[in-house]
């Protein structure tokens, strides 16, 4: 997790921007974790959060070569102190009585969401930073997860910049 950087892009909405983006970190070898996307088509703008292993000592690079591509038009390397970062992902697991008493705990930790109940199985929702989606996911390992969707990092800054 020490590699892994977020880095929130603002890009005209025109077809291969994302490729681009995307070439500039398989150059250096680095892989993206997460992605998430917002576009607004009367803007014909796209807002793009991705988190991704770049090494301390190459993210500069990064930075400069994403910025300097066509229809990129601005990029931040997001700080995690600064910056409201949320994930949120969905758990299928398979129920019985003694899965649901055993999960009640763990659902009380994290302020877990029931959002569906069948005869089967159980889909919960958890919702925070990227630290309490991962303890989560540890800790429903032991259930045996059915089905796991994990949704990108998204980002604010704390303050905005024009106020």
């Amino acid at each position: 997790m020490e590699n892994n950087q977020l880095i929130k892009l603002r890009l005209s909405n025109n077809v291969g921007n994302l490729n681009r983006v995307v070439g500039v970190l398989s150059r250096i070898g680095s892989k993206i974790t997460s992605m998430s996307c917002y576009s607004k088509p009367e803007d014909d703008q796209c807002v793009v959060n991705f988190s991704a292993d770049i090494a301390p000592r190459d993210r500069r690079l990064v930075y400069y070569q994403i910025k300097n591509l066509q229809d990129v038009l601005s990029v931040e390397m997001v700080e995690k102190d600064s910056s409201l970062v949320r994930e949120s992902a969905l758990v299928r697991i398979p129920t019985s009585y003694a899965t649901d008493v055993a999960l009640q705990d763990i659902m009380d930790t994290y302020r877990i969401q029931v959002v569906h109940r069948s005869g089967k199985s159980l889909v919960l929702e958890v919702v925070g930073r990227p630290e309490k989606i991962e303890g989560f996911l540890d800790a429903v390992n032991e259930f045996s997860p059915l089905e796991v969707q994990r949704g990108g990092a998204i980002t604010m800054d704390r303050e905005r910049k024009d106020d």
